[in-house]
């Protein structure tokens, strides 16, 4: 793409749902708004917020997903498409934030200051206690009707979604190989979270204290407390705490974590079997350092199941991991423990960046809207 070439883009690396890299917006989108907010990746699907709160889809709809109709889309949708119909029909209100689980999809919104909590496809991540799949969204509530909801996040069969005071509510799969039914309040940090992930069987939380907590299974070191032990309740990693470390960032992957800190470095812990924590070794049981390139800091990072990004002040966009069916975007397909720039976005600004399971979705789009000209808290991420 020319990189005068303000338009945004969405390119897509690995095993994907495009049989293009690039994939155009709806030319329904009116120009000043037509820039990706956020992309939430599954398993085989995406959902893009746009800049003016519109929901796109594309991707399977095997589960209904997609929040459309299966009998209507059966198939594979491979590029962006409107999804807004259905969801504006069941409430009118501005879209905030989206998340995806493997196989099912949760938006929140908002309307007159309360927020609603959309979900809709694989039963197992929707939290009403049947095994309906369902491909028109379904209204969620929490307990004792909490409305202040700040942010959504889905991992596997399994979401979770946090309030603006700092409370945490989850449903469908927990970290230790059980089920909760429907959506349960778990977790109270008694203040705000600045950033917040979810991976395989493992949280990250990052308070605006600027205290990180994890808990979950630590078999592979995802939890960085220098062991294996699991823990079901948050513990602060003493880590960064002991050295001063002032993160801005939390990302977690199936079994390993990242975090951002203050100065632009990125660290890495856990599972380091495909070299996603950067390093040589099966895996990293402290926080470790990764080396992204002299001279330039990170901005915003991005943890899939076993290869992670990161975006730096120079708006390049450096991956590393596992390489397979292409995910990091390289010309040389390898995995790598060395993060790499991918060229072919030199001169493009990035807006949203999203790692799955077996690819890499970014969007590129004016500068007025790059990632690098934002605070991490006011990117959705």
């Amino acid at each position: 793409m020319n990189p005068a070439d303000k338009d945004t883009i969405v390119r897509a690396y690995g095993v994907g749902f495009a049989k293009s890299d690039n994939m155009r917006l709806p030319p329904e989108i009116p120009k000043e708004m037509a820039y990706i907010l956020k992309i939430a990746l599954g398993d085989d699907h995406a959902l893009f917020l746009t800049g003016n709160q519109r929901l796109l889809v594309c991707g399977s709809n095997q589960f209904g997903q997609l929040g459309l109709l299966k009998s209507q889309n059966e198939g594979m949708i491979e590029n962006p498409t409107f999804n807004e119909i259905k969801l504006q029909s069941l409430y009118p209100l501005n879209i905030l934030d989206v998340a995806c689980g493997s196989n099912h999809s949760i938006v929140l919104g908002e309307s007159n200051g309360t927020t609603r909590i959309a979900v809709f496809g694989n039963e197992a991540g929707l939290g009403f206690g049947d095994l309906q799949n369902l491909d028109t969204p379904a209204i969620q509530t929490l307990p004792d009707n909490v409305t202040d909801v700040s942010k959504v996040f889905a991992s596997f069969n399994r979401s979770i979604v946090v309030t603006q005071s700092g409370k945490v509510f989850q449903w469908g799969e927990d970290f230790f190989g059980g089920r909760i039914e429907k959506p349960t309040f778990t977790k109270d940090f008694g203040c705000g979270i600045t950033s917040f992930a979810v991976g395989y069987l493992h949280a990250l939380a990052l308070t605006e204290k600027a205290e990180v907590y994890s808990w979950g299974e630590g078999s592979y070191g995802e939890l960085g407390h220098n062991d294996t032990e699991k823990r079901k309740d948050p513990t602060l990693i003493e880590f960064f705490a002991q050295n001063k470390i002032v993160l801005k960032q939390v990302s977690a992957g199936s079994r390993f974590s990242l975090a951002l800190d203050s100065a632009g470095s990125v660290y890495a812990f856990g599972c380091n079997s495909m070299k996603e924590c950067g390093k040589i070794g099966d895996r990293c049981l402290v926080p470790s350092k990764i080396d992204i390139i002299s001279g330039d800091q990170a901005i915003f990072i991005g943890a899939g199941y076993s290869h992670c990004a990161c975006i730096t002040t120079k708006a390049e966009v450096y991956t590393w991991g596992d390489c397979t069916s292409g995910k990091l975007g390289h010309s040389i397909n390898e995995s790598s423990a060395l993060p790499k720039k991918i060229d072919e976005l030199e001169g493009n600004e990035i807006t949203a960046l999203a790692i799955g399971k077996t690819s890499t979705l970014l969007t590129t789009g004016p500068f007025e809207k790059a990632i690098r000209t934002k605070s991490i808290a006011s990117v959705k991420h």
